[in-house]
C-alpha cells in the first residue's frame, strides 16, 4: 500500500498571486465610477438644500421687510440719497454701505451672532470701537468720519471688548468678514471653507481675511451693459449701440436699452453703477436706486424666475467674497451677483469701451458675452458666467424657492429669459 510523503503546499504561485491582483483591479477600477457617482450625486443634493435654505431666507427676509434686499448697498456717498435704512440724515443714512445681500440674510440663517456684530459695527456712536481707517471720508466730505463708520473692510484701532468678546488691536471690525460659511459653500468646492488673504484696509497694515461663496444673486440680463452710464441720458429709448458699438439683444431678440428695468432680475445692486472714471453719474441723476424688489414686481412668476445661482470664486480668489463685495465695476457683479448675458468690463478686447480705463485692470478675456456652461478654476474668464463643479450643469434656485439642475445644454436665450422678473418671455423652464 503505497503512502503519499510529499510535502504540503502552502500559499500561491506567482502566477495565481497575478491573477488575484488583476481581479482586484479590475474591480477597483469598476467600482471607483460608481463610487464617484454617488459622492457627486450627494453633494449636489446637499448644494440643492444649501440653496433651499438660501431661498427660504430671502423669503423669510421679504415677509419682515416688505421686499428681497438690493444684491448690494453700493451706493457711492457723494450720493445724498443712500437708500440704507434711515439713521438720521445724510451721510448717517450709508447704513449696510457694500454689505451683500448674503451679509443682511444673516439672521434668517441662523447666524445671529453675526449678524448682531454687523448691526453693532453700524451704530454712530453707540458705544462700539469706531473703525480704523479715516481716508473714504477725505474723498467724499472731509471730516465726515460718519462715512468711515460703515466702511466693511476696516480694522479696529484698538484692543476692545464688543457684546463681550475681546478682540486684539487691529482685528477686523466685522467677524462675517472672515467667517466661512457651510451655507454658503458648495460641497463640491472645498476651497470655499478657507480664507482669502483681502488685504490691508487703505491707512492700515494688518491684512484682513476675507471668507467665500460658491453662490450669487441673479442680477436678470448683463446689468453692466445695461447700466453703464457714459453718454446715458437716463432715457429708455437708447439702444446699447451708442455705447458699445453694436446692440445688445435680450431674450426676445431686440437690442437692451439703457435703463431698461424689465430686463432686470430679482436680485441686482442698490445703484447700476459708480461715480468712477469714465462713468458719468447718469445713474444718479435719473434717480435708478433699488430698494429691493418686492414679489409683486416679479410679473414674470416667482416659479420661472431664477434668484440665486451657483458660480465658484476664480483660481486665485480675486472674486468671491461673500460678506462685502465691490466686483469688477463697483457694484458687486461678477463676485456676489451674476447675470446671464455678462460682459467684462476689464477686458482688453477693443470692443470694450473702458479697455483703456485704468478702474478695470486688464485680464485678457474677450469682451464677451458669456454664458452658462463648463468652466474651470484656472480659466479666470469662467468668473463671468454660471457654472459649477458638479458634472453636465449647476443648481439654481428660483424665485419659489424650488431648485432646479439645468444641464449645460439650455440656451442663452432661454437662460436670460428665465433671468428677468418682468420681461414678459414667452418661456418653457427648463
Amino acid at each position: 500500500m503505497f503512502r503519499f510523503t510529499g510535502r504540503k503546499r502552502h500559499g500561491f504561485t506567482l502566477v495565481e498571486l497575478l491573477v488575484v491582483i488583476a481581479i482586484i483591479g479590475i474591480l477597483i477600477a469598476l467600482l471607483l465610477p460608481a463610487v464617484q457617482k454617488v459622492r457627486d450625486s450627494a453633494n449636489r443634493t446637499a448644494c440643492s438644500n444649501n440653496l433651499h435654505q438660501i431661498a427660504i431666507a430671502l423669503h423669510a427676509y421679504h415677509d419682515i421687510n416688505g421686499a428681497f434686499p438690493p444684491s448690494n448697498y453700493n451706493w457711492d456717498p457723494r450720493d445724498h440719497r443712500g437708500p440704507g435704512p434711515t439713521q438720521g440724515v445724510w451721510p448717517n443714512n450709508l447704513k449696510y454701505w457694500y454689505c451683500s445681500w448674503l451679509s443682511l440674510i444673516l439672521p434668517y440663517v441662523e447666524r445671529a451672532d453675526l449678524a448682531q456684530n454687523l448691526e453693532a459695527m453700524e451704530v454712530i456712536g453707540g458705544g462700539n470701537p469706531p473703525p480704523g481707517c479715516s481716508a473714504y471720508s477725505a474723498g467724499y466730505t472731509p471730516g465726515n468720519t460718519a462715512v468711515d463708520w460703515y466702511d466693511p473692510w476696516d480694522t479696529l484701532p484698538a484692543a476692545a471688548t464688543i457684546n463681550g468678546i475681546a478682540y486684539a488691536n487691529g482685528y477686523q471690525r466685522y467677524r462675517a468678514l472672515e467667517t466661512e460659511m457651510k451655507l454658503y459653500s458648495c460641497p463640491s468646492d472645498g476651497r470655499t471653507l478657507t480664507q482669502d488673504d483681502c488685504g490691508a484696509p487703505v491707512c492700515g497694515t494688518v491684512h484682513l481675511r476675507c471668507a467665500l461663496t460658491d453662490y450669487v444673486g441673479c442680477q436678470g440680463n448683463d446689468i453692466f451693459a445695461n447700466f453703464s452710464t457714459v453718454g446715458n441720458t437716463g432715457s429708455a429709448t437708447n439702444d446699447m449701440a451708442a455705447t458699445f458699438g453694436t446692440s445688445v439683444l435680450g431674450p426676445d431678440g431686440q437690442p437692451i436699452k439703457l435703463g431698461d428695468t424689465t430686463h432686470l432680475g430679482i436680485l441686482y445692486p442698490a445703484v447700476q453703477t459708480q461715480c468712477t472714471p469714465g462713468f458719468t453719474e447718469g445713474a444718479f441723476a435719473a434717480g435708478t436706486i433699488n430698494h429691493g424688489v418686492r414679489i409683486a414686481q416679479v410679473t414674470d412668476g416667482t416659479a420661472n424666475t431664477l434668484m440665486v445661482c451657483e458660480h465658484p470664486p476664480d483660481g486665485a480668489f480675486t472674486y468671491g467674497w461673500w460678506f462685502a463685495a465691490a466686483g469688477q465695476d463697483g457694484s458687486g457683479n461678477i463676485e456676489i451677483t451674476l447675470s446671464a448675458n455678462e460682459f467684462a468690463a476689464n477686458s482688453t478686447d477693443s470692443a470694450n469701451p473702458f479697455a483703456s480705463s485704468a478702474v478695470y485692470p486688464a485680464n485678457g478675456c474677450p469682451f464677451g458675452p458669456y454664458h452658462f456652461g463648463p468652466g474651470a478654476v484656472n480659466n479666470f474668464c469662467d468668473i463671468y458666467h454660471y457654472w459649477s463643479f458638479h458634472p453636465g450643469g449647476a443648481n439654481f434656485a428660483f424665485g419659489d424657492c424650488s431648485v432646479r439642475f439645468l444641464n449645460y445644454g439650455v440656451t442663452p436665450i432661454v437662460m436670460m429669459a428665465i433671468s428677468t422678473k418682468a420681461g414678459g418671455e414667452t418661456v418653457n423652464v427648463p
